[in-house]
């Protein structure tokens, strides 16, 4: 059956979206929505189910980024000053100068990452 481009998703519809972007698992989604599993199931075939739920699980990520952001700070002061207490037993300022370490890494590879992943739709873009 062809979907058309104005039809506007349902009360229970958003209802599962928001359970489902909300953590729940499908079952739990359908049984707020008030919608068998099977129902459900059939959405996720719909692109504009899809399309909403996606922008709806973007904005979520994008909220958790946002507090995981502001918690880095937070423990990067933790790691450092566990690294720099000299009364810290040697284990502990080890593993936090590990921690430090490791994060830089991993941020060091995402940022290559990222920056590969754009140069290649660049270029895919262009042709």
């Amino acid at each position: 059956m062809a979907e058309n481009s104005t039809i506007e998703l349902t009360s229970k519809q958003r209802k599962a979206l928001a359970a489902i972007a909300g953590g729940c698992n499908l079952e739990d989604a359908a049984l707020a929505a008030q919608v068998s599993s099977r129902t459900l199931y059939r959405w996720l075939e719909q692109s504009l189910f899809v399309s909403e739920l996606r922008k709806l699980q973007r904005i979520s990520a994008t909220e958790h980024m946002s507090v995981l952001s502001a918690e880095l700070t937070r423990n990067r002061t933790v790691m450092t000053g566990a690294r720099d207490d000299i009364e810290a037993p040697w284990a502990i300022r080890l593993r936090a100068a590990q921690a430090l370490e490791n994060s830089l890494l991993m941020w060091r590879e995402s940022t290559d990452f990222e920056e590969r992943l754009a140069a290649l739709e660049a270029a895919y873009n262009a042709e």
